[in-house]
């Protein structure tokens, strides 16, 4: 049903206690989580009452979802910032309509402890006579295995900071198992703070293992085997921002990361560039994993919707 011919019926029930259910229920995107990582939760609203649910901003359409979060040590995790709560905005909810939410739930809480971690979800609206909780569910936060790291100086792009010290972080590559698959992950860091951490490929074999570089810019260029026949080019900058990725095909060589050592410019000999009419049929059903790609583009540049809706 559009939105414009719900709104009729939503001026009509807003004022209107509903008495019928609202059903929750909520799952893991990973059981296993690493440490410091996103931890994506989905969120399954089904509306059984019947009218329409729209969650506003106006005081009495102003629904709200709150988890409750027990840590491995079984004490209630708090917000880390009681202004930046989770959101339910800009939704309507049909009649009989059931729609998925997917939520971080390492934006609101700080889930950094090792362990088992226990989670509810529970969804309020003011014409909902009663707050509604979800199933309950559980993941587990683990840390990652460092395979590889590198100290590195931050640029200096306004040249202001000749006599100042140089400030240091230090790129990671680290592995990880969620029991089902192994992940290679970026981490940026330094001794008080995780800048970033960013989950680049899969581990698809003991001979397609990451190649990396720092060039001039503290750039880092990660080469990752996407499968054995294509490889992914990414370029970080020292917040852990993806600047460009580029998709690579082997031909009878391998692409592979060169470095200058006199200028720090960091090149790909090797391979070729994937061509969009030639290459697309072999790459769309590739996982590229979202962390890895440019917010709203698949590997030849064209748009693409990332809601999430059942």
């Amino acid at each position: 049903m559009r939105i414009r011919n719900l709104l009729p019926l939503l001026f009509l029930s807003a004022g209107i206690p509903l008495f019928a259910q609202i059903a929750v229920k909520i799952e893991p995107a990973y059981p296993v989580c690493m440490k410091y990582d996103a931890i994506p939760m989905r969120v399954l609203l089904r509306n059984y009452t019947s009218h329409p649910i729209a969650f506003g901003s106006s005081k009495n359409l102003q629904g709200e979802i709150t988890f409750r979060i027990l840590t491995p040590e079984r004490r209630l995790a708090n917000l880390m910032n009681s202004s930046v709560r989770p959101m339910l905005e800009g939704i309507i909810l049909a009649p009989g309509e059931a729609r998925t939410f997917t939520f971080n739930l390492a934006s609101y809480y700080s889930l950094q402890d090792e362990g088992l971690y226990t989670v509810r979800a529970i969804v309020r609206h003011p014409q909902l006579k009663a707050a509604y909780e979800s199933n309950e569910s559980t993941f587990r936060v683990r840390k990652g295995s460092v395979l590889w790291s590198r100290k590195f100086g931050l640029p200096d792009y306004t040249g202001k900071k000749v006599s100042q010290k140089i400030e240091s972080r230090t790129y990671k590559l680290l592995s990880f198992s969620d029991g089902r698959n192994i992940y290679y992950y970026l981490m940026i860091d330094d001794e008080h703070h995780v800048y970033a951490v960013r989950r680049i490929g899969f581990d698809i074999g003991p001979n397609l293992k990451p190649q990396l570089e720092i060039d001039a810019l503290a750039r880092i260029h990660i080469m990752v085997a996407v499968s054995p026949k294509v490889y992914a080019h990414y370029i970080y900058d020292h917040n852990g921002v993806l600047e460009n990725r580029t998709v690579y095909m082997r031909t009878s060589t391998t692409p592979f990361l060169v470095r200058d050592p006199k200028t720090a410019r960091v090149s790909i000999n090797g391979g070729r560039m994937a061509r969009k009419d030639i290459d697309y049929e072999e790459l769309k059903e590739l996982p590229f994993l979202e962390e890895g790609k440019t917010e709203t583009k698949d590997v030849f540049g064209s748009s693409k919707n990332n809601s999430e809706e059942d």
